[in-house]
């Protein structure tokens, strides 16, 4: 089980939703990644350094040009 620091989203009201559907779809999904049945790549609109951050926002919020922006950490 996770754990969360609870007076922390309380004390600054912060709301947490989770969501427990898929949960078969997406374990077949990283079977397959992790097999090589699919490659991901293809999905990828661009990759930039967390230190270009401003700029990969403003390029993934180009829906005419951005499917997936990846951050490098």
């Amino acid at each position: 089980m996770a754990e969360f620091p609870m007076m922390t989203l309380i004390g600054k009201e912060i709301s947490l939703k989770g969501s427990f559907r898929f949960t078969s779809e997406f374990n077949t999904a990283v079977s397959w990644l992790a097999n090589g049945v699919i490659n991901p790549l293809p999905l990828l609109s661009a990759e930039y350094p967390f230190t270009d951050l401003e700029e990969a926002l403003r390029f993934a919020g180009d829906k005419t040009q951005a499917a997936k922006v990846q951050l490098v950490f």
